[in-house]
């Protein structure tokens, strides 16, 4: 982290794909905070920080789409049983 940090312009985040059908549980692939490990973008901001990175440099990108996970169960909340992706459905076009 140090050696990055030394990089004048700044520091660019492109925070995607936490979680995916390749996990056994559903799960946010944009994970902003959790409590339940550090696979999030404030833990993973936080550790820049905390070896001395500046907030004016540091640029997030979170992604602009979403993830279908096939259900294993009838539950539907985070930590689910998952087992692949979901097979394609509609696509919408929100304007």
């Amino acid at each position: 982290l140090n050696k990055v940090i030394q990089f004048k312009l700044g520091l660019i985040f492109i925070i995607k794909d936490f979680h995916g059908s390749w996990n056994q549980t559903l799960g946010h692939h944009t994970v902003l905070h959790n409590t339940n490990d550090d696979l999030n973008i404030k833990s993973i901001i936080k550790r820049f920080l905390d070896k001395k990175a500046q907030k004016s440099k540091i640029l997030i990108s979170l992604a602009p789409y979403g993830r279908s996970f096939k259900l294993l169960s009838s539950l539907t909340s985070i930590g689910s049983p998952a087992g692949g992706p979901a097979s394609e459905g509609k696509v919408y076009l929100y304007i």
